[in-house]
């Protein structure tokens, strides 16, 4: 790879200089050139690795936390009446101020545009809303446009609130809760692909709809014929049709404890709601919705300039995969042999 296509590159070393040698190294035989260490596979992890640019990381996350401690006090200290508009250009100056100075691979202005697009997704709507109304929340059941008869919550899935969503309350104050339903469900789906398992497994055999009345395979039906098979000679059946049953049974168990637990969940949360003071809301919204937003929104940029540079190094290790004269050689043997195919052809 000649070292005017490394230099292109240059952004990348500045930033992180032990990262150039972590995946070049001289040509041994061609000065002013140079090799790939590692195999073009092993670039991401390469990249992922290096002192340099792990470094890179801590300096972005450092710039943010930096950001949020400067803005922090200003959100905490906002009223109704105040001008959303206003806001997000002091809060986009600030962005852009402390960002340009921590010399990091992320452009400063991607991660403004990060900052603005999430204020045209959400949290516009969330300042509008505080300016209006305050501090306050409320939860709400969505109904749907088509039904006429209104739907009533059963689940935490069934209510929503604008300002503070339902899922950061449950992580906050449920967590336990929350643990101990998605056991449930996890536990659900495993009996669930197990039943689904035995059935494939033992549609054209013990499970075939044709071994029962009117070739129904219900509950009664098999239980029905678990009495008339032979215990010694059909154990191997009996043995299927009674996990079968009882795989149906603690599906059907499952289901009702799941039921009863969200529902139990649903009422905490009504209850949490309410109780919800002021200064709860603003902490929620600011630390564990804005600003927990906007990291993984920045994370990704990280995430983004590591693609960028693999994909980058990547393409150049293809480009030089061959060399010149291996390629002149390629081209002399085909046109070798299309001359010798044309001479036999009487060309």
């Amino acid at each position: 790879m000649p070292k005017h296509d490394i230099d292109q590159l240059d952004t990348y070393w500045e930033v992180c200089p032990s990262l150039c040698d972590d995946l070049f190294c001289d040509h041994p035989t061609s000065k002013g050139y140079y090799s790939l260490k590692c195999n073009p596979e092993a670039v991401r992890d390469a990249v992922i690795g290096n002192v340099d640019f792990r470094n890179q990381k801590e300096v972005f996350q450092k710039s943010f936390v930096e950001w949020c401690d400067s803005d922090r006090a200003q959100l905490y200290a906002l009223v109704p009446g105040f001008a959303p508009k206003k806001l997000i250009e002091l809060l986009g100056n600030s962005l852009l101020a402390v960002f340009e100075v921590d010399k990091s691979l992320v452009d400063a202005y991607d991660v403004y545009d990060s900052l603005m697009n999430y204020w045209g997704e959400t949290m516009q709507d969330d300042c509008y809303m505080i300016s209006s109304g305050g501090w306050t929340v409320q939860l709400y059941t969505p109904q749907p446009a088509s039904k006429k008869k209104e739907k009533k919550a059963a689940t935490p899935e069934d209510v929503v609130c604008d300002l503070l969503p339902v899922p950061i309350v449950i992580d906050e104050y449920f967590a336990e809760k929350r643990d101990v339903i998605v056991a449930a469900e996890e536990l659900l789906a495993q009996n669930e692909t197990q039943l689904a398992e035995l059935i494939e497994e033992q549609a054209e055999n013990y499970l075939d709809e044709d071994n029962f009345p009117d070739g129904k395979m219900t509950d009664a039906n098999i239980k029905k014929r678990m009495k008339a098979l032979d215990k010694r000679t059909d154990a191997d059946e009996i043995a299927v049709l009674q996990k079968y049953l009882d795989l149906k049974g603690d599906i059907s168990l499952n289901k009702k404890l799941i039921k009863e637990l969200k529902y139990d969940l649903l009422t905490a949360l009504v209850v949490k709601y309410a109780d919800l003071s002021e200064a709860d809301i603003k902490r929620l919204v600011i630390e564990r919705k804005w600003f927990a937003s906007l990291a993984l929104r920045l994370d990704g940029e990280m995430q983004r300039i590591s693609q960028q540079l693999t994909s980058k190094v990547s393409a150049l290790a293809e480009r030089y995969a061959q060399t010149l004269p291996e390629i002149d050689a390629e081209i002399a043997d085909l046109e070798g042999k299309v001359a010798a195919h044309l001479k036999q052809m009487g060309y």
